[in-house]
C-alpha cells in the first residue's frame, strides 16, 4: 500500500509491528476477487505487470505463478522483505520479479510498457489531483489493449467507520490514515474520459470494496 508523505511512517509500523497483514485479512489469498481472476485467467508468460503498492505480494503470487515479470513497488520496506520472502518460499524465480521502494507520485512510469497493471487499496491513498496524474500515466504506461485492474473501498464503506472522519468529497481521515475514494460510476467515468474502456466491475457489497477491470484502447 502506499499513502502521502505524512503516512509513510504508519505503513511501515504496520507492516514492521503485524508483518503479513494482507495474508491475516485474507488467510485462502485474494481467490474471491472476480476482477483478479480475470486478469489472472488472461495473463501469459512473460508479460509485464506493474504491481502499484504491491504491499506483501498477495495479488501478485497468482499472476507470478503464470509465469508473468512482475515490477512491484511500494513505500513501506518492510512490506518488500515480506513479499520477496513470500516470492522466494512459492519457487518464483527472482528473474521474474523485481522490488522497488517508491511512492505513487515518485515512480518512474515507463511509456507502452506493461501488459497489466494492478493498484489493490493504493491509489485511495493520495490526492484526487495526483489521482489523476496517476490514472494518466497508468494510461500511458500500458500497452494497446492492456489491462488495468483498479480495486478500492467505497464511499459509503468508509462512512461508516468509526475511526474515520469524513472531510467530504470522498475525503476520510484519522490520525495515521488518509482515504480519497470515488463510487465505481464515478471511477468508471474517470478512466473512460482517458481513454480507458471498463470491461467489467464487480462490487462486494458486505465487504465495502469492487474492482474494475479497464482496458487501454
Amino acid at each position: 500500500m502506499d499513502g502521502r508523505s505524512g503516512y509513510r511512517k504508519s505503513w511501515q509500523e504496520t507492516y514492521r509491528q503485524k508483518g503479513d497483514v494482507w495474508r491475516s485479512m485474507y488467510p485462502r489469498g485474494y481467490i474471491g476477487f472476480s476482477g483478479l481472476s480475470d486478469v489472472v485467467e488472461k495473463a501469459e508468460p512473460d508479460m509485464t505487470v506493474l504491481d502499484v503498492g504491491i504491499g506483501t505480494g498477495e495479488d501478485a503470487l497468482p499472476l507470478l505463478k503464470k509465469g508473468v515479470r512482475i515490477t512491484g513497488f511500494d513505500t513501506s520496506s518492510e512490506a518488500l522483505k515480506i513479499c520477496a520472502m513470500k516470492f522466494r518460499e512459492a519457487g518464483i524465480p527472482v528473474e521474474n520479479y523485481h522490488l522497488v521502494q517508491s511512492s505513487v507520485q515518485e515512480f518512474n512510469y515507463p511509456e507502452s510498457k506493461y501488459h497489466i497493471v494492478v493498484d489493490y487499496y493504493t491509489s485511495q491513498h493520495i490526492t484526487r489531483q495526483d489521482q489523476g496524474t496517476f490514472y494518466y500515466r497508468t494510461f500511458h504506461c500500458l500497452m494497446p489493449n492492456g489491462m488495468f485492474l483498479l480495486g478500492q473501498f467505497t464511499p459509503q464503506h468508509l462512512s461508516n467507520q468509526q475511526n474515520l472522519k469524513s472531510n467530504g468529497h470522498g475525503v476520510f481521515t484519522s490520525d495515521e490514515r488518509y482515504f480519497c475514494v470515488s463510487g465505481t460510476d464515478e471511477m468508471q467515468r474517470k478512466l473512460e474520459l482517458l481513454g480507458f474502456s471498463v470491461d467489467s466491475t464487480y462490487r462486494y457489497e458486505e465487504k465495502g470494496f469492487y474492482e474494475i477491470v479497464a482496458s487501454r484502447r
